[in-house]
């Protein structure tokens, strides 16, 4: 079972995760909000900025943290099939790399991406990350040795995060007119990490 949670919570983390925050730097770049008003081609890892590309990896790298913070590392490396640390890291980062690298082979916009819900998918998974590292004061050893063999930070990492969840919080504010009456009660549940889904 633990496995099995792990191999769920990493394609959420390091394959959708990554697609929501593709889809929000894309946002980051055409929406001021409140709201958001069009549907727009994903950006992907190809066509970014050099800028936007130390961003996504900053993201991708940041994830992997994450997963190193939740799961125990003997679990992680027998999903990975790997028997040492070192294993472990290099068999994540060519994980990220080659998530990344999928992204240039398909086209998707924004809207399909964030169908689940943009203030939902905003906070379960940019936000989420957000929330670890701001109270990441140092990290674990094995996560130690994936930044640093990933080319990056701690604080690089928290400062690319905090800055894409800054720019595009307003775009999950609600446009005026669109709020639900005073009288009705909306309840939204989310089964993401049941079910997977993008």
């Amino acid at each position: 079972p633990a496995t099995a949670q792990y191999v769920c919570r990493r394609k959420l983390l390091t394959v959708n995760g990554m697609h929501t925050t593709l889809a929000f730097m894309t946002l980051q770049e055409r929406e001021a909000g409140p709201g958001i008003l069009g549907d727009y081609p994903l950006l992907t890892p190809g066509v970014a900025t050099a800028e936007q590309q130390r961003s996504i990896w900053a993201w991708a790298v940041a994830r992997g943290c994450l997963l190193l913070f939740e799961h125990d590392v003997e679990v992680m490396m027998n999903a990975h099939a790997v028997d040492t640390t070192d294993a472990l890291v290099d068999d994540l980062l060519n994980m990220c790399r080659q998530a990344l690298d999928r992204f240039n082979t398909t086209e998707d916009t924004t809207a399909r991406v964030l169908s689940g819900g943009v203030r939902v998918r905003w906070q379960g998974r940019l936000e989420v990350v957000d929330t670890f590292l701001s109270k990441c004061k140092r990290l674990g050893p094995v996560s130690e040795q994936l930044v640093k063999q990933a080319g990056i930070s701690l604080p690089e990492m928290q400062s690319c995060v905090r800055d894409l969840l800054d720019a595009t919080r307003p775009l999950t504010l609600d446009r005026p007119g669109d709020r639900a009456d005073a009288g009705t009660v909306a309840v939204l549940l989310d089964f993401d990490g049941t079910l997977c889904n993008t």
